[in-house]
C-alpha cells in the first residue's frame, strides 16, 4: 500500500472511533437526572462532541509537525507530568472527587494527570531507547524502567485504584 492510502485509512479510521465515541455516550441516554435544565454543551453528550471537534483540531494540527521536533521538548513534557501529579496531592490545585485525590480542576474543568502520564513516559521511553549506534544493555533496560516508574509511584499511592 502507498503511503498516501495508509493515510487516508488512519484518518478515517480516527474520525470513525470519534464518531463511535460519540454515539456509544448518546446511547446511554441524552436525559440524566439533574441535567434537564442544563445547556447543551455541560450535558454528557454536549462535553463529548466539544472534546470530539478538540481532538479533531489537535490531530490535525499535530499532523503538520515533524515528529522529529517532539524529541527536544519530551524532558519538559515528562518533567510537567510529574509535576502535575504531585499537584494532585495539593489540596488548593488537586479536586478531591469521590473520596479520590488523583484529579486537578481548572474552572469547571477536571482532568487526570495520569493520563498525561502515560503519554509521557511512552514518549521519554522511545527517546531513551532511539539512541544511534547504542546496544539494548542493562544499563538502557533500567533507565526505561526508571522513567516509568516515578510516575507509578505516584500513581499508585492514590486512593481506591
Amino acid at each position: 500500500m502507498s503511503t498516501r492510502l495508509n493515510i487516508i485509512c488512519m484518518w478515517i479510521c480516527f474520525i470513525l472511533l470519534l464518531i463511535l465515541g460519540v454515539v456509544m455516550v448518546a446511547s446511554t441516554g441524552t436525559c440524566v437526572p439533574g441535567q434537564e435544565k442544563l445547556v447543551w454543551y455541560k450535558t454528557f453528550l454536549g462535553k463529548q462532541c466539544i472534546f470530539a471537534l478538540l481532538g479533531l483540531a489537535v490531530a490535525i494540527g499535530m499532523s503538520c509537525v515533524d515528529y522529529r521536533r517532539l524529541r527536544r521538548p519530551v524532558y519538559w513534557f515528562w518533567g510537567l507530568c510529574v509535576l502535575l501529579l504531585i499537584c494532585c496531592y495539593m489540596p488548593v490545585i488537586g479536586k478531591n472527587l469521590n473520596g479520590e485525590s488523583r484529579w486537578i480542576g481548572i474552572g469547571s474543568l477536571t482532568f487526570q494527570p495520569s493520563e498525561l502520564a502515560k503519554f509521557a513516559v511512552l514518549m521519554m521511553s522511545a527517546k531513551a531507547l532511539c539512541r544511534d549506534g547504542e546496544t539494548l544493555g542493562w544499563k538502557r533496560l533500567a533507565r526505561v524502567l526508571a522513567i516509568g516508574l516515578v510516575p507509578f509511584l505516584f500513581i499508585a499511592n492514590q486512593p481506591d485504584l
